[in-house]
């Protein structure tokens, strides 16, 4: 890919990834898909990303079963991020 797409990715995975963060303390933005669309972003361009993206896939594939679902519904909703969805 061209050097320029490369910085873009670079620059444009940052601002996403910083308006992640701020949306994981402040309930304007949706953080987390902030936060995801920034490092696919930077994974269009960077190895280490890309690895970062396939241990989330990972993650996210053993959150699948019913437990580990509960258990990562009380995690967020004690950090506080609004999450829809019942624990029972």
């Amino acid at each position: 890919m061209p050097r320029g797409f490369r910085r873009a990715a670079a620059v444009g995975g940052g601002v996403l990834v910083l308006v992640g963060l701020i949306g994981l303390v402040l309930p304007l933005v949706p953080g987390t898909a902030f936060l995801l669309a920034g490092v696919v972003l930077w994974s269009t361009e960077f190895g280490w990303a890309k690895q970062l993206l396939a241990r989330v896939k990972q993650w996210i594939k053993d959150c699948s079963s019913q437990e580990r679902r509960r258990e990562l519904l009380r995690a967020m909703r004690r950090f506080g991020t609004h999450v829809e969805g019942e624990l029972d």
